[in-house]
């Protein structure tokens, strides 16, 4: 993270909160990285543009968003997007191996998911009106079920990482966009782990899931 304001070009910095004095006219701050020249991906860069659209739109559309609630309506169009199968790396090798295993994971979560339902009840990376996709969406009977797939060791760290951004997808900022949230992990749930799903759905009435999805046997386990 950078910018560039009154004439001085600032240092590099970790991402963090706006400077209030950095908003101002003719201030211009740049988040995202460097690469050399010969190393830059023109497919990386054009599905980030992709991935960014819809909080760009967002942020462009001439409404007060102060007054104006988000609405609780999807542009629901059925599909799975094209997505890259390899890439030369410029982030950490971790990071990028997890990125496509979790690309891989969703084409294979796409594929049980219109087996299920039907392919034209089914989109993958479906964008929400504040600038955030849901991994999947199933559209049936009226209803949306959302599909949070998260690539971790354990179903419980899949749990956590994909609990709060279910909530938000499907409640902020006070609305019902879904009728049922579903985890999707490759790890078995233990016990514990579907002892405290079930005292979430008991105790807050959360119509919360975890479906293990299996690619070496092209099997996605029933919700429990």
């Amino acid at each position: 993270m950078w910018h560039f304001h009154k004439g001085d070009l600032s240092e590099d910095r970790a991402v963090g909160p706006i400077p209030d004095d950095l908003i101002a006219v003719d201030t211009f701050i740049m988040l995202g990285r460097r690469v050399p020249v010969d190393e830059v991906n023109v497919r990386r860069i054009l599905a980030d543009f992709d991935r960014l659209l819809p909080l760009y739109v967002y942020v462009e559309t001439n409404t007060d968003r102060h007054s104006s609630p988000v609405p609780s309506e999807l542009d629901f169009k059925p599909g799975c997007p094209s997505f890259v199968e390899s890439t030369s790396r410029t982030l950490p090798e971790p990071t990028v191996e997890v990125a496509l295993r979790h690309q891989q994971l969703q084409k294979e979560l796409y594929k049980h998911l219109c087996q299920e339902a039907g392919r034209e009840n089914v989109r993958v990376e479906q964008p929400l009106a504040f600038g955030v996709r849901v991994d999947a969406v199933v559209h049936q009977d009226g209803e949306y079920s959302f599909y949070e797939l998260k690539v971790a060791p354990t179903a419980q760290s899949c749990i956590r990482a994909a609990l709060g951004q279910l909530l938000e997808y499907a409640y902020w900022p006070a609305t019902e966009r879904a009728s049922e949230l579903i985890i999707v992990g490759e790890p078995e749930l233990r016990e514990d782990d579907s002892d405290y799903l079930r005292l979430l759905r008991q105790r807050f009435d959360l119509p919360l899931w975890y479906r293990r999805i299996d690619t070496d046997r092209s099997v996605l386990e029933k919700k429990s």
